[in-house]
């Protein structure tokens, strides 16, 4: 009976051996997934479209919402009475802007 006893407490004990080294294992494999996964999220890399896209956009901040030149210019033409739009021109962009 004692032998009985002797061999269920190894069995238990070998059990208990195995659990932890499976946890270790699975907490090894977690460690290298997560170092993995960190690498991963540190580097970037930046597409030549991303790079096209981004210059195009500096660009485009740079310019003045106003073009103060032709601002200037159609208010001279008109304060000259020089300010001719041919109605041809005026109908087109009344029908585009209906659809038509």
């Amino acid at each position: 009976m004692d032998k009985i006893r002797s061999n269920q407490f190894d069995i238990t004990k070998q059990t208990d051996v195995n659990r932890v080294a499976q946890q270790k294992q699975l907490e090894d494999r977690g460690t290298r997934e997560s170092e993995k996964l960190q690498s991963e999220k540190q580097s970037l890399t930046i597409s030549d479209q991303a790079k096209q896209f981004k210059n195009a956009r500096v660009a485009l901040d740079n310019l003045p919402d106003i073009r103060e030149d032709k601002v200037n210019q159609i208010q001279n033409q008109i304060q000259t009475n020089n300010y001719n739009v041919p109605g041809e021109k005026v109908a087109e962009k009344m029908l585009k802007s209906f659809g038509i």
